[in-house]
């Protein structure tokens, strides 16, 4: 819908710079911009279908999958906008995939039953703990053991792009991000409860306070 609007716009626009009529350069910046968009959501949608390829034999496992940024204290990279890691639910587990963009490969994974998260936390690193000097992003943290050793945890935050129903889309507002991290929460939620997993604690709009992971 939105690529079409857009080069609708962008078609009216050439016919009135062919018929000598004044034409914004805002309306050519924002085409070029909304392709860009385009292109990169439809790059990583091939990149997290080839990661699922990789990973799960049985793609009727999968109960979601999304492409995120590292937002661990040690490992993340506040400066970084793109995608780095790719996060696949399964009945199961979930598994955790780095992406290397600079050979654009997934260069290590881990997997984690659903039978070892302790708890997910989502929200906002503690004020002045943060590593996300410009802005304060909302954070998922998921706390696991390994065996009966506690202290682990996977922690991630959001990109420009949201996915559902098979698609990538744009993110364009901050609700719309915060929205599309809840409902990172909300399939872990479920897939715990189609296990047949006893519920786990998963405290919303939290202050993370800032700690590292075992290694």
């Amino acid at each position: 819908y939105y690529l079409n609007r857009f080069k609708d716009v962008y078609r009216q626009a050439s016919i009135d710079l062919m018929l000598g009529a004044s034409v914004s350069e805002e309306i050519f910046q924002e085409r070029n911009e909304e392709e860009d968009n385009a292109a990169t959501a439809f790059h990583v949608k091939l990149l997290i279908e080839d990661c699922k390829k990789l990973l799960i034999p049985d793609p009727e496992a999968i109960l979601g999958s999304w492409g995120l940024i590292d937002a661990d204290p040690v490992s993340g990279d506040p400066s970084e906008t793109e995608m780095d890691t790719i996060l696949i639910l399964t009945r199961d587990s979930y598994y955790v995939a780095d992406y290397d963009d600079q050979i654009d490969k997934v260069t290590n994974y881990q997997r984690v039953s659903l039978s070892e998260i302790v708890m997910i936390e989502f929200g906002q690193p503690e004020s002045g703990v943060s590593l996300f000097k410009n802005k304060q992003h909302h954070c998922i943290r998921i706390n696991y053991r390994m065996s009966s050793e506690y202290g682990y945890f996977h922690m991630f935050r959001s990109t420009n792009l949201r996915f559902f129903n098979n698609m990538t889309v744009v993110i364009k507002t901050d609700e719309e991000m915060i929205e599309s991290m809840k409902a990172i929460c909300e399939a872990f939620s479920v897939a715990i409860e189609i296990a047949g997993l006893p519920k786990i604690p998963i405290p919303m709009n939290v202050a993370l306070d800032k700690r590292t992971s075992k290694q």
